[in-house]
């Protein structure tokens, strides 16, 4: 909600997400990329023959698209989604093949002893003052214990087109936070006084996306620390109680039949064409079309919470 009132209203209230979307060569990558590191941390098993078999899931999804009657400007979409996907794929190959290399030269994760990649954490809000209990969730890239510390830490993968830009945001970045306070929490609260569960930040892994070809000048592969001190965990605390009443308070609004014009206006922003799912719509929504028809044309139901399925009895506030 924090981005776009509107965003959150019709992706988590309403539940919308496109019929058919353009997919984009940077998320590909990182989706291709992050899962089979899951699937190696887990399972030692090759991150190579993982990208083979995610790649060909993605072509196939892509490819049983095309039904008969479809419109020309949908196969074009497919067609050019493919071919993301093979472009994608031919890059992720490149940045698994360096980073093993990479693990294997500079022993990064030799102080590291696995927890579990993909961890979901999931821990009971403490406050009181809600008009529902709010569970924070939380799904880890990895968790590792650090020997050299006896601490739990979290790492995150990122595929990024360079380092400095990542770094210089990663210690106000929300998703570290979140993750940081979750891991506190679960720490305090599900293991108190228990030494040995105490939690140490974050481990930010950072991938380029650069062909590693005899011109490009290295390091590709770069980790930063990313740790928050308990004052600032308890401020972004302090934010986050915030955020959870308004959403709260928000979907009370809606549910009683509030306009969402008034409960949950819009944020638009110049980025809005290439950044939001819902940018024509949203003309729809302010203009007088049939917003309606566009949505039951264009869109279908999803549960936002669907990566979280493994946790039961949750429901999108």
């Amino acid at each position: 909600m924090r981005r776009c009132m509107r965003r959150w209203y019709l992706s988590h209230y309403r539940q919308l997400k496109p019929r058919s979307d353009r997919l984009s060569e940077s998320s590909t990558t990182g989706n291709l990329v992050h899962e089979p590191l899951a699937q190696w941390y887990n399972n030692s098993q090759d991150p190579l023959a993982t990208l083979v078999y995610e790649s060909e899931t993605m072509i196939l999804e892509q490819e049983n698209l095309m039904v008969e009657g479809l419109g020309e400007n949908a196969v074009s979409m497919i067609d050019q989604n493919i071919t993301t996907v093979k472009n994608s794929a031919a890059f992720a190959k490149i940045i698994l093949e360096g980073y093993l290399e990479w693990l294997e030269e500079e022993g990064a994760d030799s102080f590291l002893t696995l927890i579990e990649a993909e961890t979901e954490l999931t821990v009971l809000m403490p406050i009181e003052n809600f008009s529902e209990p709010v569970s924070l969730l939380a799904k880890l890239d990895a968790r590792f214990l650090d020997q050299r510390s006896n601490a739990n830490r979290f790492m995150d993968h990122k595929v990024v087109q360079n380092f400095s830009d990542r770094e210089k945001w990663a210690q106000k970045d929300p998703q570290f936070l979140f993750y940081g306070l979750v891991e506190y929490l679960t720490s305090t609260i599900t293991n108190p006084g228990e030494p040995e569960m105490w939690t140490d930040g974050g481990i930010l892994n950072m991938l380029r996306k650069v062909k590693r070809t005899a011109s490009a000048t290295p390091p590709f592969y770069k980790r930063k620390d990313v740790r928050h001190s308990l004052i600032e965990l308890q401020n972004y605390f302090i934010r986050l109680s915030g955020e959870i009443t308004r959403i709260l308070q928000t979907t009370e609004m809606l549910d009683k039949g509030v306009d969402h014009h008034l409960a949950c206006p819009p944020s638009p922003t110049r980025d809005c064409d290439w950044d939001c799912k819902f940018f024509t719509l949203c003309d729809f929504m302010d203009d007088g079309s049939d917003s309606e028809g566009y949505v039951e044309a264009s869109y279908e139901e999803s549960n936002p919470l669907e990566r979280y399925a493994s946790v039961p009895g949750l429901r999108s506030v």
